[in-house]
């Protein structure tokens, strides 16, 4: 998280250099930083109490429920609106994707779509995605990415006329 916060400073400092009128802004956004490193900071502590052998019950149900129930939703919205932003780079798409498809089990649909419809996503997260994700929706994105390979594109014609098959055999 440290080396992810040095390296937003770094692109800011770059940015604001051209703009003098940006100083305002360049201020707002070293305040965010912050408040960023101190939320990093929590993390790490949330961690080290978790990994704890002596941490009491009460206190990994309190852990757990600030994470799954007081953080989720706005994680994944702010992983959604990362994904879906066309200024993201694609490494880091691929770390969002690579955290998402580790984990099939909580997968999050909104964050694969928006990753999948992103023209910045690199082709073989395109294919991972089509490999292990194939609801409706993720292949609707993939198919709209106007970056998707000639090769995905049609692994979706297929998908599509199995799709058209059984529907006209019911």
């Amino acid at each position: 998280m440290n080396k992810i916060i040095e390296e937003i400073k770094e692109e800011i400092k770059r940015l604001f250099r051209r703009d003098e009128k940006a100083m305002e802004v360049e201020q707002l956004v070293k305040k965010l930083l912050a408040v960023l490193e101190k939320v990093a900071e929590s993390w790490q502590a949330l961690l080290a109490i978790a990994r704890d052998s002596n941490t009491p019950p009460e206190a990994l149900t309190k852990i757990t429920r600030f994470i799954l129930l007081d953080n989720a939703a706005s994680v994944n919205d702010i992983l959604v609106a990362i994904a879906r932003n066309r200024n993201t780079p694609p490494e880091v798409l691929k770390k969002i994707a690579r955290f998402i498809l580790d984990d099939v089990a909580s997968v999050n649909e909104d964050i694969l779509v928006a990753i999948a419809g992103n023209p910045n996503t690199p082709p073989q997260i395109l294919a991972e995605i089509l490999e292990k994700y194939k609801s409706e929706k993720v292949l609707v994105a993939i198919a709209g990415n106007p970056e998707t390979p000639p090769p995905l594109r049609a692994e979706l014609e297929k998908y599509w006329k199995k799709d058209e098959k059984a529907t006209s055999r019911a």
